[in-house]
């Protein structure tokens, strides 16, 4: 009996795959550098170690950062939705919880908008699905210019075989600033994405008459500065890893680490194989100081189940608890 397949079935079953082959590789490449280390015993002996007597600790610490991570989106979240619809904090916390579990389910986290729509009115999912994209923008602009700043400020110290042995890195680097001047000034002119989003008819109709000049330079401003604390909190929460593991923080670690960031935000992923690229990513820039790789991979892994997959969790019950309550109603 001959079995046909839709053409979404057969796009689905493809990436699918190719998420579970690109999981795979980069998990393999990740094995391989871990199984050579000669130290593999002692080290995994020593991180067990350090879980069992000071894991809580900082596992309290690293869940308050991140916590407060949160805390700052939903309020970047609430304070930018005030432009359009009035949300409560409760409302916002929520929404930034729903939005993580569409998030790890797409490319490059990119589906974390619907997440934030879920609580919308209908009449301004629209405007929030642009708005969302702007919030968004104002994370990344902050991830590449720190990343930038970081990496010409350490460059001359930095060890590390992939940033002085790619040399291409140090080519695109005037290149990085322009753009980074680039995205500044479409972040601060705020009138360059409506001309953009405008050509689609989707969003004219709800964009055209959205008075534009009601939004400050104050609120732009504002947006910018919260997304800088969230990637200050973002940095701290791997330093505080490292210090369960007596690693001691030095302000070269400090920049390494803003270049980490700035990478993974970057470079595509898709959900599953997020965890590889993350591990794969953190040996290759990290490895000059921590040159244990298991070290490393230990970290990337822990930020990453509770930077993103528990928070995921928490907004899938979140999302089935709501439509339960409509459906009760």
């Amino acid at each position: 009996m001959k079995i046909s397949l839709s053409k979404d079935k057969k796009w689905f079953i493809l990436k699918s795959i190719l998420i579970l082959l690109l999981f795979i590789g980069l998990g393999y490449l990740m094995y391989l550098q871990i199984i050579q280390n000669n130290n593999l015993p002692n080290t995994w002996n020593f991180i067990v170690t350090k879980i069992k007597h000071q894991g809580f600790f900082y596992l309290i610490i690293l869940i308050l950062v991140l916590t407060l991570n949160f805390v700052l989106e939903a309020f970047k979240w609430s304070y930018i939705c005030n432009l359009f619809q009035k949300i409560s904090f409760k409302i916002a916390i929520q929404s930034i919880f729903v939005s993580q579990f569409f998030a790890i389910n797409t490319p490059s986290r990119s589906g974390d908008f619907l997440g934030k729509l879920f609580f919308l009115k209908k009449q301004h999912k629209i405007l929030g699905t642009f708005f969302s994209i702007y919030g968004n923008f104002s994370q990344s602009l902050v991830a590449l210019f720190f990343g930038v700043l970081f990496f010409i400020i350490g460059q001359t110290n930095f060890d590390n075989h992939f940033i002085q042995g790619l040399k291409l890195f140090n080519y695109i680097i005037p290149i990085l600033i322009f753009l980074n001047i680039f995205l500044f000034f479409i972040f601060f002119k705020l009138s360059f994405f409506l001309v953009i989003l405008n050509k689609f008819k989707v969003f004219k109709k709800h964009l055209l008459h959205f008075n534009i000049k009601k939004i400050s330079l104050h609120f732009k401003g504002f947006v910018l500065f919260i997304s800088m604390l969230r990637y200050f909190c973002s940095i701290i929460s791997y330093i505080c890893l490292m210090q369960l593991f007596e690693i001691q923080i030095t302000w070269k670690i400090f920049l390494l680490v803003g270049v980490f960031l700035m990478c993974i935000y970057y470079i595509p992923s898709f959900s599953i194989a997020d965890i590889s690229v993350r591990g794969q990513i953190g040996i290759v820039i990290l490895h000059s100081i921590l040159p244990n790789d298991l070290l490393i991979v230990t970290i990337t892994t822990t930020i990453w189940f509770l930077n993103l997959l528990l928070p995921a969790l928490i907004g899938y019950f979140i999302m089935v608890f709501n439509k339960l309550k409509i459906v009760n109603k």
